[in-house]
């Protein structure tokens, strides 16, 4: 799920620098490279697209809807929500210029040199790419591993090319990727299930720690047929 649905969201920048000791890259290849295992291995890299559909809640507003739709052989992805009386919000990157449909249809663009370091780290997370480093290069580094009552994680920091960086939670027991972290926001992802023979969580709760900002994501619906780059084309206003 936006590992990646709240990864349009997830709009705060990191400064944190990872340490580059050689044997934590190794140890932090290894932790995502199990964690792809126990996740569908290969299957990923058979996956065409990854278009779905479910609720959302944020705090003060009826249950609305979602769609969200990641290219996964590119960094292309666009969500749409409409939150229960809340305003509708469509964004999106073609892969090669960020955009935004604002109320009364005006379009906002990027800049033609393309998307910028926190764009291209949603796009990512968007479209499992950590999942993928032969087609998303990153460099990865382990971090100390977290432990939160009897749960283990193992912390890995990912760096995309030209991108801001985040934390990946792995739980140590199923290789599963439990949070993503940003700055002072975290995405909890829960409820996994297999989709086209990879495991995706179907529930997404983001959150800085104040209720008041808690949004939540349930999945209905995937589909992984190949997407058309209309989808993620700069809308005309």
């Amino acid at each position: 799920m936006k590992t990646i649905l709240l990864a349009a969201m997830l709009a705060v920048g990191t400064s944190a620098t990872a340490t580059e000791n050689p044997l934590d890259v190794a140890r932090g290849q290894k932790i995502l490279a199990d964690a792809r295992a126990a996740c569908g291995g290969s299957a990923w890299d058979r996956l065409a697209g990854w278009h779905e559909r479910g609720r959302i809640t944020v705090p003060g507003h009826p249950e609305g809807s979602y769609e969200e739709w990641s290219a996964i052989t590119s960094l292309a992805m666009a969500m749409r929500t409409e939150p229960g009386g809340a305003p509708v919000s469509h964004a999106g990157t073609n892969g090669t210029t960020s955009w935004r449909l604002v109320p009364g249809g005006t379009v906002d663009a990027g800049p033609p040199s393309g998307p910028n370091r926190l764009h291209i780290r949603d796009a990512y997370l968007s479209n499992f790419a950590y999942f993928m480093p032969t087609r998303f290069p990153a460099a990865v580094v382990a971090g100390d591993p977290r432990t939160v009552g009897a749960t283990v994680y193992d912390v890995v920091t990912v760096r995309p090319a030209g991108s801001e960086d985040f934390d990946l939670w792995i739980d140590r027991a199923s290789h599963r990727v439990a949070r993503i972290v940003v700055g002072k926001q975290l995405a909890e992802l829960r409820n996994y299930r297999i989709v086209s023979g990879v495991c995706a969580p179907t529930l997404a709760i983001q959150t800085d720690g104040n209720p008041a900002h808690t949004t939540t994501l349930d999945i209905d619906s995937v589909d992984t047929a190949a997407l058309s780059p209309a989808v993620f084309a700069v809308p005309r206003p």
